[in-house]
C-alpha cells in the first residue's frame, strides 16, 4: 500500500513538489475526462488521496462524468480534494458533492495563496496544501 497518491492536473504537479514522498500520476493541462483515458482508474490502494482536477474541464458535466469515474475506483483511509482559486461555482459544487458522498476531505485554497493567474496556487500555497494535507 502506498502511503501517499497525488492525482491531477498541474495543481497536482505543484503539490507533488512539495510532498516528494507521494507518488504522483498528474498532467499539466489536463481535464478530468482525459486524466481517466489516460492514466485509467486506481488500481493500488493509498493511506492518502489527493486529487486536483476540474479546472482544466469544458463544464460541469464534464468535471462530473471524469471525477466519478475515478473517485469510484479509489481505496484509501483518506482522500482529500483540491479546490483551485477562482474555479467555476458549478464545478466546485460537483467536486464537493463527490467528496460530500465519499465524506471525502476538502481543501479550498485560501484567496492569499492564489496566484496573479487567479487559478495557480503561489509557492507559499502550495506549502499550505502540503502541510494541510499530511
Amino acid at each position: 500500500m502506498l502511503d501517499c497518491l497525488i492525482l491531477g492536473d498541474s495543481i497536482a504537479v505543484g503539490i507533488a513538489q512539495k510532498r516528494p514522498e507521494c507518488q504522483v500520476e498528474a498532467q499539466v493541462g489536463i481535464s478530468s475526462k482525459g486524466y481517466v483515458k489516460k492514466f485509467g482508474v486506481v488500481t493500488r490502494q493509498a493511506n492518502t488521496v489527493i486529487i486536483s482536477l476540474g479546472s482544466n474541464d469544458v463544464n460541469a458535466a464534464d468535471t462530473a462524468a471524469g471525477i466519478l469515474e475515478l473517485r469510484r475506483s479509489i481505496d484509501a483511509d483518506r482522500v482529500i480534494w483540491i479546490i483551485p482559486g477562482e474555479i467555476d461555482s458549478k464545478k466546485k459544487v460537483v467536486i464537493t458533492k463527490v467528496a460530500m458522498h465519499y465524506a471525502d476531505a476538502i481543501l479550498d485554497i485560501p484567496s492569499a495563496y492564489v496566484g496573479p493567474d487567479h487559478v495557480h496556487p503561489t509557492d507559499a500555497g502550495y506549502r499550505y496544501i502540503a502541510e494541510m494535507s499530511k
